[in-house]
């Protein structure tokens, strides 16, 4: 995990490796988006109730990844301004 965060910031965007984040992306590994802002995740396979690493990132940064990787947007049926990214099969 530590390789694949650069800098943590309390506040504001966290800065990631997005090269390694890419080469080692897990199918589960998801980005969160809410009012163009944007949130790395890492959830817990074994439950529901862990994130193993959930930092803000830059818009740049979640449009390096997504475009890289090929992920899908899902819109959140909840949230009108929410979406998920990630690889759905």
């Amino acid at each position: 995990m530590k390789s694949l965060l650069k800098k943590f910031n309390r506040t504001g965007d966290c800065i990631i490796d997005t090269k390694e984040i890419c080469k080692q992306w897990k199918d589960f590994w998801l980005i969160s988006e809410y009012d163009l802002k944007y949130t790395f995740i890492i959830p817990d396979r074994r439950s529901n109730e862990i994130t193993k690493l959930k930092v803000q990132i830059s818009t740049n940064q979640a449009r390096e990844i997504i475009n890289s990787i090929g992920l899908k947007r899902m819109a959140s049926s909840i949230f009108k301004k929410g979406a998920t990214w990630k690889i759905y099969k």
